[in-house]
């Protein structure tokens, strides 16, 4: 983990009346945004980034990856 950042609020889901009354682990569980992954609770995130030069082969396959499914 390098960057933290806050995920702006286009890439927000939003919360159904049920699901703000959530409370302990489903709250925790509930998705955030369009990208779970990446999206805590507090909408900050945790980028997570690949070098080329440090890891080549997954560098290529997640690159690969991007080129087929943009």
């Amino acid at each position: 983990m390098l960057l933290v950042a806050e995920l702006r609020e286009e890439h927000y889901l939003q919360s159904s009346k049920e699901e703000k009354n959530y409370q302990g682990f489903d709250k925790l569980k509930q998705n955030r945004s369009i990208l779970p992954a990446i999206t805590h609770m507090d909408y900050s995130t945790r980028i997570q980034t690949v070098d080329a030069e440090l890891n080549p082969k997954f560098y290529i396959l997640i690159k690969a990856f991007c080129e087929l499914t943009g």
